[in-house]
């Protein structure tokens, strides 16, 4: 495809970082941490000294990249829908009894995709 078929991204798809860290629920900690190992999505310097960017088409690839297409549920959610405390969140983890459950790009967040939570909650169930 040459150069000028090209589609220009418009202004909506190029995300702030402090946009990005807010849609993934990360801190700007975790961010960085990101960045500096090079597992974050690839971003953009705008100008030569202006703002970094992330586009929202990359931004969706290393998404899917890192997670497929899943549904991934914090663990507060969890616990609000088990209606179970944080402590008992950490003790199911302690012991390997509960929900399986991810730490995002090697020390990020921890998620638990929702199959893994409905799968367990039928195996709960069952027993």
């Amino acid at each position: 495809m040459s150069r000028q078929n090209r589609q220009r991204p418009s202004l909506r798809d190029w995300l702030t970082i402090g946009e990005v860290c807010a849609e993934l629920r990360v801190s700007r900690r975790s961010w960085d941490r990101w960045q500096a190992a090079g597992t974050g999505p690839a971003t953009v310097r705008l100008a030569s000294n202006g703002p970094i960017r992330i586009r929202r088409d990359r931004l969706d690839q290393w998404l899917g990249a890192c997670t497929g297409i899943h549904e991934w549920l914090t663990v507060q959610e969890v616990c609000a829908e088990l209606r179970v405390t944080r402590r008992t969140w950490a003790r199911w983890r302690a012991n390997e009894t509960g929900p399986t459950a991810l730490r995002i790009a090697g020390n990020g967040p921890v998620r638990v995709r929702r199959d893994w939570l409905d799968e367990w909650l039928g195996s709960e169930v069952a027993a």
